[in-house]
């Protein structure tokens, strides 16, 4: 690909084409989510609708798509081995990727091939021809269920600290190379209690906020803080409030066009993607059964939104185009 596609709005029979192929191919492969009732009045409770979903692929550099895919099956005994290591942590809770999507996701995946091989999204983009090696396979539906069922046969036969650091990730994982690959991926997390890295911490939220968001330490996330309006927030909170938050380092992902399908309509959207690669492991104590990566899920929402969720409106399925 010689240059970046350039995105367009299609209109009149290409606009009316692409929804009857995308309408004709969501539905019957059951691309749905349940509707809130509190964002239809017309709809009943229960009522389905197609999920909100990126009608282009979204743009990807093929070097990072492969690093993210070669490292999940290492982020799989980084974590295997750290709780399996009672002298070192007390883990408490372990947050991992929700797999909700795992089906929808690999759908996603196939309507663009399925797009691309009935259109070459004439009308959609220009500047380039998309192939469909450039579209990756995605595993995630398959892999969970074969997951599954190996977990059901195998089981029929019957101190704090932080691993941020190449430090602790060499503890567990020997490779010197691939422990830093891992660290690499980390983004940087800092406390705001009353050590010298939380204070310090502080200084960079008031100096540096444009390169920072503060993020409320609870479940389901949400509720993010971002620029100026991080030490406004904080000069009114007390240093045991302020413990309540962490700060962690903005991650300014490129920004492309992209089209939505959502509620019917298409839009032309300036965007930013999230990238997340499911893994499945198995294992019985010491022995390792099943370490595999297990398809992507790759989200996209609006460069300029705080927020970010499929059901919450922000943000659409979406599947990579490898560049």
């Amino acid at each position: 690909m010689d240059s970046l596609p350039t995105i367009l709005v299609p209109s009149g029979d290409a606009l009316c084409e692409t929804l009857r192929l995308s309408n004709l191919f969501l539905e019957s492969k059951g691309v749905f989510l349940k509707i809130n009732s509190e964002d239809s009045i017309e709809c009943p409770s229960g009522s389905l609708s197609i999920a909100p979903v990126a009608l282009t692929p979204g743009i990807f550099y093929k070097e990072c798509f492969k690093d993210a895919v070669n490292l999940q099956t290492s982020m799989n005994l980084l974590y295997y081995k750290v709780s399996n290591d009672d002298s070192f942590l007390k883990e408490v809770e372990f947050n991992t990727i929700c797999i909700s999507l795992s089906g929808l996701t690999a759908l996603v995946s196939e309507f663009h091939r399925y797009l691309n091989e009935r259109t070459s999204y004439e009308g959609l983009i220009s500047n380039c021809k998309i192939k469909n090696s450039q579209l990756p396979e995605n595993s995630s539906f398959t892999s969970f269920t074969d997951g599954l069922a190996s977990a059901f046969f195998a089981y029929g036969n019957q101190s704090s600290a932080g691993i941020g650091t190449s430090m602790f990730v060499e503890r567990y994982i020997s490779d010197p190379k691939l422990a830093k690959a891992i660290t690499d991926s980390f983004a940087e997390l800092l406390p705001l209690d009353e050590s010298p890295l939380g204070r310090s911490a502080y200084e960079k939220a008031m100096l540096k906020y444009d390169d920072y968001v503060l993020k409320p330490q609870r479940e389901c996330g949400g509720s993010n803080t971002y620029g100026i309006e991080i030490p406004i927030l904080l000069k009114n909170l007390s240093l045991e409030q302020q413990k309540a938050f962490i700060l962690m380092r903005l991650i300014n992902a490129p920004k492309f066009d992209y089209l939505f399908l959502k509620n019917g309509k298409v839009q032309k959207i300036n965007s930013i993607s999230e990238l997340g690669i499911y893994g499945i492991w198995l294992s019985d104590g010491d022995k390792i059964i099943i370490n595999n990566e297990a398809g992507h899920l790759l989200r996209t929402k609006p460069s300029d939104s705080k927020e970010a969720g499929i059901s919450t409106g922000f943000t659409v399925i979406d599947s990579p185009l490898l560049i």
